[in-house]
C-alpha cells in the first residue's frame, strides 16, 4: 500500500508544475486522512458533471491527467476546425511532448508509463469516453 501511495505521491510532484501553470483549471488532486487520493473534477458554471474519483494507484492517477491534458491540447485547436472526435497527429505530438519530458524523470517505470500514454492516445477517444482506464 505505500508504495502505491508513494507512487502517486512521486508523479504528482513531478506533474505539479503542468497543473498549476498550464492545466485547465478544473481539476486537482487532494489527500484525505478517510478516502486517500481524490482526483476531483469541478465545474463552477455547471457546464460539465462534477466528480470526486477514488485514486487506487499510479495509473488512475496517469490515466485522470492523460485524459485532462489531451483536453488542454485539443482546446488549442492546433488542427483547425474539429470535425472529428479522433487526435489528429499534430495534437498527439504536442500531447507526448507535454507528457514524455515529465515521464522520463519516472526512472524504472518511465518506458511502461509511456507506453500506457501511447495506448491511451491510440484508443481515444474511445478509452477517454468511456473511462476504460489501462
Amino acid at each position: 500500500m505505500c508504495d502505491k501511495i508513494q507512487e502517486i505521491e512521486t508523479l504528482l510532484s513531478l506533474f505539479q508544475p503542468y497543473m498549476e501553470k498550464e492545466a485547465q483549471p478544473y481539476y486537482d488532486v487532494v489527500h484525505s486522512k478517510k478516502f486517500g487520493y481524490l482526483f476531483i473534477q469541478y465545474f463552477p458554471e455547471g457546464d460539465g458533471d462534477n466528480f470526486m474519483t477514488p485514486l487506487e494507484d499510479s495509473h488512475d492517477l496517469l490515466f485522470k491527467l492523460f485524459s485532462w491534458i489531451t483536453l488542454d491540447v485539443l482546446a488549442l485547436d492546433l488542427a483547425g476546425e474539429r470535425m472529428t472526435t479522433e487526435i489528429f497527429p499534430v495534437e498527439a505530438e504536442e500531447i507526448q511532448n507535454r507528457i514524455y519530458p515529465i515521464l522520463e524523470k519516472c526512472g524504472e517505470r518511465c518506458a511502461e508509463f509511456k507506453e500506457l500514454l501511447d495506448r491511451f492516445l491510440e484508443n481515444y477517444p474511445d478509452i477517454f469516453l468511456y473511462d476504460e482506464p489501462f
